[in-house]
């Protein structure tokens, strides 16, 4: 999470930090470059190795805080060092928990995605031993359905729903007209199984038939059909070897490009005139909102735990599992614009209203002030 998710753990960074909040980031070694450190002390971690091994990383972190908190700051880490510590993302959950137990710290955990929450009960059974008055253990949720089914999956700790939240552009980004040029920014990764490669060949499939379209109406003389440009998550390629096998097959080559990290980077992204998220859009919420932010109109598959989606009024949400259903939704909105800019501006302005970075940080700072007794002095 702390590579895909950097720039939102940034914002509700800021946004802490300007309500007088002292924070210590804690990163994977990995993704120190990815968080600055000039404002905000900050240790790096291994997240590498066996989980036997989590004692002796979790000790070595613990030692590195001592040192850096020791060095110009009264705190030391030691009992009541922080007031919470919070785990962004299920690869550093356990490293959280021992860090809390050695501090003294309540615990926040974030839980997203289905499997995390598949694992949220047996992680709350193994805290038992590290923290053996969970009291102040809290769930943090982007949303209802996902606090809902930590509940029913048989979790005991309480859990608050924290919507996420990332800024608005000042500047809507311009309309585009019908017949331009058009891009397509193609998001997700899946399991390596064919059947879940069919949204995505679906989507391409589409765009071979604006093609050749287009060509047709070209050689005729006319077209207001645009000329596509795809870019493709490498994760996408990695996962399902058939796609593109699919994209050469199509004679694609030419007009599809695969990026490397494009949920990570998002320049892509926020530039595109659509965004397409074949699988588990809660899974890449935020970037989903920083596109529904800049009015990009995005085709998502339907996904419980994401609220955010709602059919022609903030996304096209494909609801059943057929690919013609995704070839459909794609070309209609590169061929039908003012379809696109209204779903655009609608999604903007779903954002401007319901999903602002600062509700975040604000949510995220009353959590912690909740678990610190009515005041936060230091965070990791």
């Amino acid at each position: 999470m702390a590579e895909r998710e950097h720039a939102l753990i940034r914002r509700v960074e800021v946004g802490m930090m300007d309500e007088g909040v002292q924070l210590v980031r804690c990163v994977p070694q990995a993704c120190v470059l990815q968080f600055p450190s000039g404002l905000i002390p900050q240790a790096a971690y291994s997240d590498a190795g066996p989980r036997l091994a989590m004692a002796w990383r979790a000790d070595r972190l613990i030692r590195d805080l001592d040192r850096l908190l020791s060095d110009g700051h009264s705190t030391r880490m030691e009992e009541g060092a922080f007031d919470a510590v919070h785990a962004w993302g299920a690869g550093c959950w356990e490293l959280a928990a021992e860090l809390a137990e050695a501090s003294g710290a309540a615990l926040v955990v974030e839980a997203d995605t289905g499997t995390e929450i598949e694992r949220a009960p047996r992680f709350e059974k193994s805290c038992a031993s590290v923290l053996p008055e969970p009291g102040g253990c809290v769930w943090s949720c982007p949303a209802e359905p996902v606090r809902d089914a930590l509940e029913r999956a048989g979790c005991r700790w309480p859990a608050r729903v924290i919507p996420p939240g990332v800024f608005v552009p000042e500047a809507a980004r311009p309309h585009r007209r019908p017949g331009s040029p058009a891009s397509l920014c193609i998001v997700g990764g899946g399991p390596r199984d064919p059947a879940e490669a069919a949204p995505t060949v679906a989507i391409l499939e589409g765009i071979a038939e604006l093609n050749r379209r287009r060509e047709a109406m070209e050689s005729a003389g006319a077209g207001t059909i645009p000329e596509v440009l795809a870019f493709l998550d490498e994760a996408l390629v990695a996962d399902q070897p058939d796609v593109w096998r699919m994209v050469q097959r199509l004679r694609l080559s030419d007009c599809v490009s695969v990026v490397a990290e494009l949920e990570a980077r998002r320049e892509p992204v926020l530039r595109a005139d659509i965004l397409a998220l074949p699988h588990g859009a809660a899974a890449h919420r935020s970037l989903l909102l920083d596109a529904m932010a800049a009015g990009i109109p995005s085709v998502c598959g339907a996904d419980p735990f994401c609220p955010e989606l709602d059919h022609l009024a903030t996304a096209w949400v494909i609801e059943e599992p057929r690919s013609r259903l995704w070839t459909e939704a794609v070309e209609r909105l590169l061929i039908d614009t003012d379809l696109a800019n209204t779903l655009g501006d609608a999604a903007r302005q779903f954002v401007a209203t319901h999903r602002l970075a600062s509700s975040q940080a604000r949510a995220v700072l009353e959590l912690h002030q909740h678990l610190a007794g009515g005041t936060t002095s230091l965070g990791a």
